[in-house]
């Protein structure tokens, strides 16, 4: 495989993940809405004892949000390297 094709697979890499990021960002947008949504219709006794994991739930959410950023930024930063590395050779 040539350095130009493992270039062109790291960018398809990094566009999967920025893809990847988005539905993420998407879907838990719609998980929050819809827990929200139906927490007041429960009654106190299952509110009280689903509360602690949707905390849980929204706070694994939020971090796999920021996450997957900062892997395709990475990986960004390291395909720029290594085009620079090649481009003084």
């Amino acid at each position: 495989m040539s350095l130009n094709e493992t270039e062109e697979k790291m960018h398809r890499f990094v566009d999967g993940l920025v893809e990847f990021q988005e539905v993420v960002q998407k879907r838990q947008s719609d998980w929050l809405a819809l827990i929200e949504e139906n927490l007041p219709l429960l009654d106190e006794d299952d509110r009280r004892y689903l509360e602690p994991a949707l905390r849980e739930l929204e706070g694994e959410l939020l971090l796999l949000s920021r996450l997957v950023p900062d892997i395709a930024d990475v990986v960004s930063h390291r395909l720029s390297i290594l085009r620079r590395y090649l481009n003084e050779e």
